[in-house]
């Protein structure tokens, strides 16, 4: 169950990260802009 858990958080954060980075592909703060940089490629 715990593995189902977190498989759906993490596919959501994977949704949320790309619709941010379709925002505006960097963010001042650094480890925002790391994770949009990082996805980008």
């Amino acid at each position: 169950m715990t593995g189902r858990l977190l498989d759906g958080l993490s596919e959501l954060w994977a949704v949320a990260l790309g619709e941010r980075r379709n925002l505006s592909p960097g963010s001042p703060v650094a480890v925002l802009d790391r994770l949009l940089r990082e996805g980008a490629s």
